[in-house]
C-alpha cells in the first residue's frame, strides 16, 4: 500500500475518532478544497511519518496556524469547517511549514505521575535515581511538571497505597534528563492536544505557564535517539518510555535502543506507558506501566506493574486485578 493511500485510509479512521474534536476537524478536512493537495504534499516530503500521525500531524498544524492567526481572540462560535478555511487563506504558509517540520508531541501529565508510581513500587530511595525520559514530548507538563497534580484515582488498596505514598515528596528523582527530537514550544504543544476549539488558547495559556515551573532537577536535550545517544555525566538508572515504541519501525528500533544502551547502567531498567496488543482507548485497562530490561540489545517482554484505564492515566488499579 502507498503511503498516500494510507494516510487517506488513517483519515477515514480520524473522521469516526473516539475524541470529537479530532473527528470534527478530520469531516471539515476532508471536505475542503485542499485535503488532496496536503496529502500528497506529506506523502512526497515527510515519509518520517507513519500513516497513525498522519491525521494528528494535520490537526495538529491547522492548531498552531489558528493560534498564531487568531491570537486571542474568541474561538467558541468558529466552527472546524470555518477555522480550516480562514487558515487555507490566511496563515497557508505557516500551515505547510509545521507540516513539513513539526512532529506529533502530545504530553500527558498523568503517564508521568503513574512512571513515578511505578519506580516507587521498584525503589526503596527514588530519589537517588538519574531518569532519563526519552521521547518526553512537551516535557514542562511531563515530567517537569507538578507530579501530584495529576496522581490517578486508586481503585484497588494496593494501588491506593502507592499514590498516597506519592503526596509530598515534591520532585521524585535525583535528576532527571528529558530528551526529544524537538524543542518544546508551548504553542505546538497545545496544538496537539486534542480539546473543543474554544478551549485551545486556554491551553496554550497552561502551558505557557508551566514553562516557567519547570523543576530545576530536569535538564532538556533536543536530539533524535535514533541517530545518537544523549550527554550524560553518570550512568542512567531508569529509562521512561511513554508510547514511543510504537512509533519506531525494527531498523529504527534498533538503533534508538542500542543508544539506549549506551548510556543505561548496568542494572538499569526501562518502564514502559503504552497500550497493550489489542488494546485501545475504547478498551478500559489495556494501559499498562511494565518494567523491562535490555537484554543483547533488545528489549525484554516487561513485566507489567498496573494497569490504567486510558492513556490519561486517570484511574489506576494493580495487575492482579486485571
Amino acid at each position: 500500500m502507498s503511503l498516500e493511500r494510507g494516510y487517506e485510509q488513517q483519515l477515514s479512521i480520524n473522521s469516526n475518532h473516539i475524541d470529537s474534536s479530532v473527528n470534527e476537524f478530520t469531516t471539515a478536512f476532508l471536505d475542503s478544497s485542499v485535503d488532496q493537495e496536503i496529502i500528497t504534499l506529506v506523502s512526497t516530503n515527510r515519509r518520517d511519518i507513519p500513516p497513525i500521525h498522519f491525521g494528528l500531524l494535520i490537526y495538529a498544524s491547522y492548531q498552531f496556524a489558528l493560534l498564531d492567526t487568531q491570537n486571542q481572540s474568541d474561538l467558541s462560535d468558529i466552527s472546524w469547517h470555518e477555522a480550516i478555511s480562514h487558515i487555507n487563506k490566511h496563515n497557508l504558509d505557516l500551515l505547510e511549514e509545521s507540516i513539513l517540520e513539526k512532529h506529533v508531541s502530545i504530553t500527558s501529565p498523568g503517564r508521568y505521575s503513574a512512571l513515578a508510581i511505578a519506580t516507587k513500587s521498584l525503589f526503596d530511595n527514588p530519589q537517588d535515581l538519574v531518569v532519563l525520559d526519552a521521547g518526553c514530548g512537551y516535557y514542562p507538563m511531563g515530567i517537569g511538571h507538578s507530579l501530584e497534580e495529576y496522581l490517578p484515582y486508586a481503585l484497588d488498596q494496593e494501588s491506593n497505597n502507592l499514590v498516597e505514598s506519592m503526596n509530598g515528596n515534591g520532585f521524585p528523582y535525583k535528576k532527571a534528563l528529558a530528551v526529544d527530537i524537538q524543542k518544546p514550544e508551548p504553542a505546538w504543544a497545545a496544538a496537539c492536544t486534542w480539546q473543543p476549539l474554544d478551549q485551545l488558547h486556554d491551553t496554550f495559556s497552561k502551558f505557557s505557564e508551566a514553562k516557567n515551573n519547570v523543576s530545576s532537577s530536569v535538564e532538556f536535550q533536543q536530539l533524535d535517539l535514533i541517530e545518537k545517544p544523549p550527554n550524560v555525566s553518570e550512568n542512567v538508572d531508569v529509562v521512561f518510555l511513554a508510547n514511543v515504541l510504537y512509533q519506531l519501525s525494527d531498523q529504527q528500533k534498533e538503533k534508538f535502543l542500542s543508544n539506549i544502551n549506551k548510556v543505561i547502567a548496568e542494572d538499569g531498567i526501562i518502564l514502559t506507558a503504552d497500550y497493550l496488543p489489542g488494546g485501545s482507548r475504547k478498551r478500559e485497562f489495556t494501559y499498562a506501566v511494565q518494567s523491562k530490561v535490555l537484554v543483547n540489545g533488545d528489549i525484554s517482554p516487561g513485566q507489567n506493574l498496573f494497569y490504567l484505564d486510558t492513556a490519561s492515566c486517570s484511574q489506576i488499579r494493580t495487575a492482579d486485578q486485571h
